[in-house]
C-alpha cells in the first residue's frame, strides 16, 4: 500500500524548496542594491585613520554623485566625546574624496547599535543620491551672533522662494561659524533660518537643523572677507 502522506510531503517539501531558492534570490538582490548605493568604511575602536582597506573602499564613489557622509561610533565612552569622534572620522572620509563641498553633505550621529557588533558600528556610511540639491547662501551673521546682517534679506527671499516652488520631503538647514569653535552658534544660525522658513508657510515637520560649528570652513580665514563668508548658511533639499 502507497503511504499517501509522504507523497504529499515530498510535494510540499519541493514547493518549499523552490519559495525558499527565490527568497534567497530575492534577499541577494536587494542587498545588491543597497551595497551599490552606499559604501561603509570602518575603524579601529577609538581611532579616526583611514587604513589601507578603507581606501580601497572609496574608490567606487563616482566624481558626479552626491553623497550623504554620516559618522557613527559605537556605545563605549561618554556621548559627547563620541559625537567628536564621529565627526573626526567623517572628516578623514571627505577628505579623501574627490568631490566639492557642494556635492557632500555630512550628519553626525554618533552612538548607534544598529548594524550589530561594536566593530560594525564604528563606521562612516558613504551614501550616494541623486535627489540632493545643496544651496550655498551668501546669508550673512552679525559677528558672534545668530542675527541676519539686513543685506542678507534678498537671498533668504531667494530661498524661500524656492522651497515653495518645489515639493521636498525633507530640508536640512546647516548653520556654520568662522574662527574660534561653537558649536552652540552655528546652531542657532542654522535655526533663525528655519524660523523665517516657518513663518513663509513651510511646513516645520519637513526642516531639520545641524550645526557644525567652525569644522567646514569654505575659505582660508585669512581676511575679514573671508570669514565673514564663512559666517554662513548652507540648505540641503530632499525629494
Amino acid at each position: 500500500m502507497i503511504d499517501f502522506r509522504f507523497i504529499c510531503s515530498d510535494k510540499i517539501l519541493g514547493k518549499l524548496k523552490v519559495l525558499l531558492s527565490m527568497l534567497f534570490m530575492l534577499i541577494a538582490l536587494v542587498l545588491k542594491a543597497q551595497s551599490s548605493d552606499s559604501i561603509a568604511v570602518l575603524f579601529e575602536h577609538d581611532s579616526y585613520r583611514l587604513i589601507r582597506t578603507n581606501l580601497q573602499s572609496l574608490e567606487g564613489i563616482p566624481d558626479k554623485s552626491k553623497v550623504v557622509i554620516e559618522g557613527y561610533t559605537d556605545t563605549s565612552g561618554a556621548e559627547s566625546y563620541n559625537e567628536q569622534l564621529a565627526m573626526k572620522r567623517i572628516l578623514s572620509v571627505k577628505r579623501m574624496i574627490s568631490l566639492p563641498d557642494s556635492m557632500v553633505e555630512t550628519k553626525v550621529i554618533g552612538e548607534t547599535t544598529k548594524f550589530g557588533s561594536d566593530e560594525q558600528n564604528r563606521r562612516v556610511l558613504i551614501i550616494k543620491s541623486n535627489s540632493l540639491d545643496t544651496l550655498v547662501l551668501g546669508i550673512e551673521f552679525e559677528n558672534r551672533e545668530a542675527i541676519i546682517l539686513e543685506k542678507s534679506y534678498p537671498e533668504l527671499r531667494q530661498l524661500i522662494e524656492m522651497v515653495k516652488s518645489g515639493s521636498y520631503s525633507r530640508i536640512e538647514v546647516h548653520g556654520h561659524v568662522c574662527c574660534n569653535g561653537n558649536y552652540q552658534l552655528s546652531l542657532e544660525r542654522a535655526k533663525t533660518v528655519e524660523r523665517k522658513l516657518i513663518e513663509s508657510g513651510i511646513d516645520p515637520k519637513t526642516i531639520i537643523c545641524f550645526g557644525h560649528s567652525n569644522t567646514e570652513p569654505r575659505y582660508p580665514e585669512i581676511n575679514p572677507e573671508n570669514e565673514a563668508k564663512n559666517r554662513r548658511v548652507e540648505v540641503v533639499l530632499i525629494d
